[in-house]
């Protein structure tokens, strides 16, 4: 007896089936895992930009890469200050007046001595010194406007001639002018001139505080009492107030007799008067 075997014919279409089922599996997880635009990068775990890429909020430019964003002011100061030539100190800086010059000069004679006069000082200078430049502007230089017209030489210092400051020749009711410093109100006739005098130039001032730090005040004692007189440091002095060289130039004639009050006081009494 002859056998003859058959194959069943649904084992190949059972294969196709698994094969397309296996293929639609991974076709739908290959979609499921593919991450879609705009999502967290995980690198920096800030927005990503539309390829995928990570951004970064950090300026990597700087010298700190913190991760921060930093801002720098712009740098004003690109060099150093300077200032404008041509221009002059004031007195506020170097001590003396407002050219930042301070008057005076050694002197033997009055011809040895000039006026400097302009809108900032007046005050006597040393003939042929060079005058320094005001920057301020008037209708009338100062010397004019007080009244000086004459350089002197006193105890070998150059200075002005003396103007009226005595205010007790003062009669009139106005008030007198709110001066700085180491000036002292004018007089004219029985009131005020309405003008600020340099205490140096004044024939008297009200009292020694009225003189400024590098002169004397000397009083003379006498009756009746004068009022005191701003007056330069003798040249050849070194700049020292006392009796034994400055009282030989301060107290003279009458008032003979020299007595130092400390500071910058010298009162000069008169064994006769």
């Amino acid at each position: 007896m002859t056998l003859v075997l058959l194959l069943p014919a649904c084992g190949d279409n059972g294969g196709e089936s698994s094969t397309s089922q296996t293929s639609s599996n991974s076709n739908s997880n290959s979609s499921t895992d593919t991450p879609s635009t705009g999502t967290t990068s995980p690198t920096t775990g800030g927005p990503a930009s539309s390829s995928g890429e990570p951004v970064s909020t950090s300026d990597t430019s700087g010298p700190t890469g913190s991760g921060t964003t930093s801002t720098t002011a712009p740098d004003t100061t690109s060099g150093p200050a300077t200032s404008e030539p041509g221009t002059t100190t004031d007195a506020s800086s170097s001590g003396g007046t407002d050219t930042g010059v301070m008057p005076g000069g050694s002197c033997k004679t009055d011809k040895d001595c000039a006026l400097h006069n302009d809108c900032c000082d007046c005050f006597g200078i040393l003939a042929g010194d060079p005058d320094p430049i005001c920057k301020k502007l008037c209708d009338q230089p100062i010397c004019d406007a007080l009244g000086i017209d004459q350089a002197v030489c006193r105890f070998g210092v150059c200075g002005t001639e003396r103007i009226d400051c005595d205010d007790s020749k003062v009669l009139c009711d106005s008030l007198p002018p709110d001066c700085p410093k180491g000036q002292v109100p004018g007089v004219q006739g029985n009131c005020w001139s309405g003008m600020c005098v340099p205490a140096l130039s004044c024939n008297v001032v009200p009292d020694c505080g009225a003189c400024p730090p590098d002169s004397m005040c000397v009083q003379k004692i006498g009756k009746p009492p004068t009022l005191p007189t701003c007056e330069p440091i003798p040249d050849n002095c070194g700049g020292k107030i006392d009796c034994e060289c400055a009282g030989t130039f301060a107290c003279t004639g009458q008032f003979n007799v020299c007595n130092f009050d400390g500071g910058n006081q010298i009162s000069c009494g008169c064994p006769q008067c």
